[in-house]
C-alpha cells in the first residue's frame, strides 16, 4: 500500500513540475513585463505547494476506490468534492475547507476570505443602503451618456 501512495505522490510532482515548465515556456514566448528570477521562485513555490496539498488530499479518493472495488466510487467521490469545494468557497469558507485550500492557495496572494462588504445594496450593484432604513440612494455612479447617430 505504502508503495502505490509513493507512486502516487511521485506522479503528481512530475505533473505539477511538467505543468510549471510549460507554463514557464508559453509565458516566455510573449515576453510578459514583470518577469524577474524571484517572481519566477516565487510562483514556481507556489505552484509546487499547491500540488503537493492537492497530491495529500487524494488519500480519501483511494480509500473510496478501495472501498468500492473500483475506480467509478473514486470519480463520484472525486465530483462531490470538487462541487462541496466549489460551493464552499464561493460562500466565503473555503480556507476552512480542505479541498478548497489548494486552489485558494495556489490562485490568491491570501487564502484568508475577505469579509462581506454590508454596505452594499444586495440587488442594486452601486448602491448602497440608506442609514435611515428607507430606499437605497445613489453612491457616485456614472451614467452611461445616450447612444447617438452620426
Amino acid at each position: 500500500m505504502a508503495a502505490k501512495f509513493t507512486l502516487a505522490a511521485a506522479w503528481a510532482l512530475l505533473l505539477a513540475a511538467g505543468t510549471t515548465v510549460g507554463g514557464l515556456l508559453l509565458g516566455a514566448l510573449p515576453a510578459l513585463p514583470g518577469w524577474s528570477a524571484q517572481a519566477v521562485a516565487v510562483g514556481v513555490m507556489r505552484i509546487l505547494v499547491a500540488a503537493a496539498l492537492a497530491a495529500a488530499l487524494t488519500t480519501p479518493l483511494a480509500l473510496a476506490a478501495g472501498i468500492g472495488r473500483g475506480y467509478l466510487a473514486a470519480v463520484g467521490v472525486l465530483f462531490v468534492l470538487a462541487f462541496a469545494a466549489q460551493i464552499i468557497a464561493a460562500l466565503g469558507f473555503g480556507a476552512w475547507f480542505p479541498y478548497s485550500v489548494p486552489g485558494l492557495y495556489g490562485g490568491h496572494r491570501r487564502a484568508r476570505p475577505r469579509p462581506a462588504r454590508t454596505d452594499q445594496h444586495p440587488a442594486r450593484p452601486g448602491h448602497q443602503r440608506s442609514r435611515g432604513g428607507g430606499n437605497p440612494r445613489v453612491v457616485a455612479q456614472r451614467r452611461p451618456r445616450p447612444l447617438t447617430r452620426t
